[in-house]
């Protein structure tokens, strides 16, 4: 999103992951502000265009995560299904199994 001109706040609860994310974005020339963060915490920096959530799913946090984007701000939702069962995407599953929500605030 970053290399698409958004300003990106990446938010990962594993501090191994954040790095991961800073290293990746450096490696591509894209603005990444990346914190350890736990997303029932206070987000960093409301409202977002734009909240993407990808392998994590805990819908008591719909809300929360609605409640920090902006006016037409959109919420995208990544998860699995159970159907899908543990094939990670790179062995082959592509997109059968992936279940998304979208919300508009």
């Amino acid at each position: 999103m970053a290399e698409l001109g958004f300003d990106v706040d990446a938010l990962d609860i594993s501090d191994v992951a954040a790095e991961t994310i800073s290293r990746h974005a450096v490696a591509r020339g894209a603005s990444v502000r990346s914190w350890r963060l736990d997303v029932s915490e206070p987000f960093p920096r409301p409202p977002y265009e734009v909240v993407v959530t990808t392998s994590f799913l805990d819908r008591s946090l719909f809300a929360r995560m609605i409640e920090v984007l902006g006016p037409g701000g959109l919420l995208f939702v990544e998860t699995f299904t159970r159907d899908q069962g543990v094939v990670p995407r790179e062995m082959g599953a592509g997109l059968r199994g992936v279940a998304s929500l979208v919300a508009r605030r």
